[in-house]
């Protein structure tokens, strides 16, 4: 083997480990979308239901505020899909 062909080598090596380097970054921050879409989704099922609740235990409420949140967890949900690739 030439010093020309080891080089070659190396550089093969060496781009195949950064390839593969930059997609395990890729789906690392993937991940991380993800779990944090997941964390905002569920805060946001919590607080339709103490909402939810507020709703129905008191005598005025205004019933847009549930549809508001309605629309967001389905926002939220869409971006969780969207996200993993579903």
């Amino acid at each position: 083997m030439t010093w020309d062909e080891f080089l070659a080598n190396a550089r093969a090596v060496g781009n195949a480990a950064a390839e593969k380097l930059g997609k395990a970054t890729e789906d690392a921050a993937t991940r991380i979308k993800i779990a944090n879409t997941e964390a905002k989704l569920k805060a946001a099922y919590t607080e339709f239901g103490k909402t939810a609740y507020q709703h129905f235990t008191a005598d005025s409420s205004d019933p847009q505020i549930l549809a508001d949140q309605v629309k967001k967890i389905a926002a939220l949900q869409a971006e969780v899909q969207k996200l993993k690739g579903e």
